[in-house]
């Protein structure tokens, strides 16, 4: 068992202790709260009520009722405590079914809304990126809106061998800070549960300034205050100076002041609260961002990637956490009207003062000197998510390597794009998982893999381009060692036909490698190397005009410079001339065993060379009783 799996398991035993002792102590509370109220109820009503009650009884009920408030705080205390230990070891259970690959214990994780098209993409179908039981359910911790986006738009966007080892450095670093990181990573899980719309907020931070749209309101609402003061004023004097001459046009300054105020209240105070909500949901959700971009700012920064991102968050006078820490102090003032306990102070600040424009002029002046930078931050927060999550990746898989990189400078054009030893299929546990060694031969730029009916082809396709995509959030891939480039993809294994727009099977397939074509030839003029994983394609026609199809795709795609993975159980199209020349052909096969008196099939899954001698069709009819009578 992975150390990391060990440390959760241990993390939620411990945990599992703090909730029966907390749920033990709140039990308590429970009944002690009664055992406090009604005594005091009873001695204050009798004390007060009757004239022939005892003199103790009077402190006594208050002494009594002091307690019942003071357990009614700490039952509060308590309940919260509780609520934050169920919340951690929700987190933790999500951490160690990953790691254990228990995939019905994991509650799928939705894309946010500007990344759902990200799921509709042919490649994510095809290599089971998004949706249950996917990478993405393996790979994301993040918890933020930025962080998720963050996530998903890497896995499904190439990125150039420099930007990957940048990444990677920075995984590197934040690989060894496990409790730092599982701190950082359970704030931003805490504020994935807050109200707050970071989008709204860049899209307010970024907006017009609402005071100047309304020029007449901001001089009413300064107006009115001044006539308040200059009405109070008089009336102080009048009094003070025996002047009755200053009493009416006091009185009438003030009555004025009073009804400027109450128009801006009752005009625009609707308008203004619903930017409060939008600035920020609650003061408590300030405090936990600016918490949290704290947070951030104490993880290692030597790797550029790292010192870049806390320059965004946590570097001079502009930084996240200077401006959270000014948002914290607006937003305790505009959410007086939200607390109880100060609701009757809010009250006077806003008839008198016209409070919310008064808080209003300190967010715009907030937003001048913050707003610009707003976006850079929440974007910065998205990487920093990311790039955890790749840390916790490699924290929880010590055996996997980190890719290294060929780049341009470093890559002759006829070497090999991909050397790999001991892949692995990363979504499958370890206990299952077979791993294989492959190199991609320059002179042969075809990897035919051949094989029976479950034998493994689809299931080593989808191993070779989930590896290629989790290596872009710098992480580490399942393999003991690879060398070679960042390779694009372009997929055709899971094509489906349309009946309601009348299109076949067959013809849906040629349109997905039209597409895959158009992509390879886009690649080609950008010099991004392309891998084309196709699986079993063109079933949906005969034989012998399948092979043909298939040899001119694929040499549509040798002459726009692809690298080509086919799998087919096909043997005479492997056995294609055209075909083996550009070729290196592996397959995947399978034996009989008789076990307990039964004969039973069983697959490898090892990669053997040249093409499959086996074939199991008519073997599997009889496994499953469709055999001849």
């Amino acid at each position: 068992m992975p150390l990391l799996s060990q440390r959760y398991r241990d993390l939620i035993d411990e945990l599992l202790r703090e909730q029966h002792r907390l749920e033990a102590m709140l039990r308590r509370l429970e009944w002690i709260r009664p055992a406090l109220f009604v005594p005091a109820l009873l001695l204050l009503g009798g004390g007060y009520l009757r004239n022939d009650a005892p003199g103790w009884a009077i402190p006594l009920g208050w002494i009594l009722l002091l307690g019942f408030l003071g357990v009614l705080s700490w039952h509060e205390f308590h309940r919260e405590k509780h609520e934050a230990v169920m919340r951690r070891m929700q987190w933790l259970h999500r951490l160690l079914a990953r790691t254990e690959r228990k995939w019905s214990d994991i509650h799928p994780i939705p894309l946010p809304e500007g990344s759902t098209q990200f799921a509709d993409l042919p490649t994510s179908r095809d290599l089971d990126l998004f949706g249950p039981k996917s990478l993405y359910q393996l790979a994301c911790l993040a918890s933020t809106q930025q962080g998720r986006n963050t996530v998903a738009r890497w896995l499904v966007e190439w990125a150039p061998p420099e930007s990957l080892q940048r990444r990677q450095e920075t995984v590197r670093e934040w690989q060894p800070i496990t409790q730092q990181r599982e701190e950082v990573l359970e704030l931003c899980y805490q504020l994935s549960a807050s109200s707050s719309n970071p989008d709204r907020f860049t899209h307010w931070a970024q907006s017009p300034s609402w005071l100047a749209n309304h020029p007449w309101v901001h001089q009413a609402s300064r107006l009115g205050p001044l006539l308040i003061l200059l009405g109070l004023a008089g009336m102080l004097a009048s009094k003070s100076m025996a002047a009755g001459s200053f009493t009416l046009p006091a009185t009438v300054c003030l009555l004025i002041g009073l009804g400027i105020n109450t128009v801006v209240m009752l005009g625009w105070v609707g308008s203004i609260h619903d930017i409060f909500q939008q600035v920020f949901a609650s003061s408590a959700s300030v405090q936990e961002h600016h918490l949290l971009f704290e947070s951030l700012a104490r993880l290692p920064a030597t790797s550029p990637l790292a010192n870049q991102l806390r320059d965004q968050y946590a570097t001079g006078p502009d930084s996240a956490t200077a401006g959270l820490r000014h948002l914290r102090f607006w937003a305790r003032l505009a959410h007086l009207q939200k607390n109880p306990s100060l609701f009757l102070i809010y009250l006077p600040l806003q008839w008198l003062l016209a409070w919310d424009l008064r808080v209003m002029e300190g967010l715009e002046r907030w937003k001048e000197r913050f707003g610009h930078r707003a976006a850079g931050w929440l974007d910065a927060l998205g990487s920093t998510e990311a790039l955890l999550s790749a840390a916790t990746i490699a924290d929880e898989n010590p055996s996997w390597c980190f890719p290294r990189f060929l780049t341009p400078s470093n890559h002759p054009p006829a070497a090999s794009p991909w050397v790999v030893h001991a892949l692995g299929h990363p979504l499958l546990a370890d206990t299952q998982r077979v791993t294989n060694d492959y190199s991609w031969d320059p002179s042969r730029p075809i990897h035919l893999v051949t094989g029976s009916n479950m034998a493994g082809k689809s299931t080593w396709l989808r191993c070779l381009g989930l590896n290629q995509v989790l290596a872009r959030l710098g992480s580490p891939i399942c393999a003991a060692d690879s060398v070679g480039v960042p390779l694009d993809l372009a997929t055709s294994m899971r094509v489906q036909d349309n009946l309601h727009d009348g299109v076949s099977f067959f013809m849906a397939e040629l349109k997905r490698l039209r597409e895959i074509v158009e992509h390879c030839r886009s690649n080609q003029a950008l010099q991004r190397p392309t891998l084309c994983l196709l699986d079993e394609i063109l079933q949906g026609t005969n034989s012998r005009e399948r092979q043909i199809a298939v040899l001119r795709v694929v040499e549509k795609l040798m002459a726009l410079q692809a690298w080509i993975a086919i799998s087919t159980h096909d043997l005479e199209l492997a056995d294609q001339d055209q075909l083996k020349q550009r070729s290196t052909v592996v397959h995947f096969r399978e034996r009989f065993e008789t076990r307990s008196g039964e004969r039973t099939m069983v697959f490898d899954y090892r990669m053997h060379p040249g093409a499959t001698p086996t074939t199991n069709a008519l073997a599997l009819l009889e496994w499953v009783g469709l055999d001849a009578d």
